[in-house]
């Protein structure tokens, strides 16, 4: 996000525009919705703003042809457009529709994962919040680690929405609840307690924050990124599973994937995830909100 007062306030007021035209999506007819919410994220999404460096990052990553990154970039602004219209149908009266866009790729792996508690590892993939809710009906318990919604530099213009996803999403997690790192000690409590006991945790593993205890780093498309392994370790240490899941837009809506990793150490696990991760935005690279910050991660 920029630092620029003037910029991040100009985007800000835009994504509240933006927010505003999602939330009539979910009132239109079940059959238009899809379509609708893609051409809005094409038109009207923020990130037209930052379009340039976006087109940019993937087209290095992939080594896309011209051609290539203009169909990446517009696939991008639809999938963004979609994740803004499913934040408004998490309610009872509208859930029916993230019923039917939702496709689990691999049914037996979420039954696995329904039936062996443990953690599992995602991405910033524009519908992180959506994962976490069909996991967590799928499981009857979720527990997400999360940044409070107070810390988005968006806040001040787009908060009450921020707000409503978490309270709309939590609603689906069963037993479970959002884990708040900036309530650090409590949270990190929590997490030990439910590996520890049977509890579902699930933690965002694709942002790079390096330092002297952060553990080994993985590689993303020729970058180097080494992510938060607290919940990592964690797992390990309570001997549960370690999943990753990430979910990817296709003609019909969206698909969920899960895979086990096998990895049984924090290297293994975030070798083993970053493979995962790259593997499939090779096939579906609008399903990464990472490409903002790739440019920024250090040579592998």
């Amino acid at each position: 996000m920029t630092a620029d007062p003037a910029e991040l306030a100009a985007f800000g007021r835009r994504y509240r525009r933006f927010l505003r035209l999602a939330s009539l999506v979910p009132i239109l007819p079940m059959y238009w919705r899809l379509d609708a919410a893609r051409m809005l994220g094409r038109w009207a999404s923020p990130y037209r703003l930052k379009a340039k460096p976006l087109a940019e990052a993937m087209a290095a990553a992939l080594d896309y042809d011209a051609a290539a990154t203009r169909q990446a970039l517009d696939d991008w602004l639809a999938n963004h457009g979609l994740a803004a219209a499913t934040l408004f149908a998490f309610t009872p009266g509208r859930r029916g529709w993230l019923e039917r866009l939702v496709h689990v790729a691999d049914a037996t792996m979420l039954a696995e994962l329904a039936s062996n508690p443990g953690l599992v590892l995602t991405a910033h993939c524009q519908h992180q919040n959506l994962l976490a809710a069909w996991l967590g009906r799928a499981c009857g318990n979720m527990n997400p680690l999360a940044a409070s919604a107070e810390q988005s530099p968006l806040y001040p213009w787009i908060g009450p929405y921020i707000d409503r996803l978490n309270r709309d999403s939590a609603a689906w997690f069963g037993t479970g609840r959002y884990l708040f790192l900036d309530r650090r000690h409590g949270a990190l409590r929590t997490m030990h307690a439910l590996l520890e006991t049977g509890g579902w945790v699930l933690a965002l593993c694709d942002t790079h924050a390096p330092s002297a205890d952060a553990g080994p780093a993985g590689q993303l498309f020729g970058r180097r990124i080494q992510p938060p392994q607290g919940a990592i370790r964690a797992a390990i240490r309570h001997r549960r599973p370690i999943y990753a899941g990430l979910m990817t837009p296709e003609a019909h809506g969206l698909s969920l994937h899960l895979v086990r990793l096998a990895g049984v150490s924090p290297a293994q696990v975030v070798s083993e995830y970053c493979q995962f991760l790259e593997s499939h935005l090779r096939l579906r690279p609008e399903a990464w909100q990472g490409w903002e910050w790739w440019p920024s991660l250090p040579p592998a």
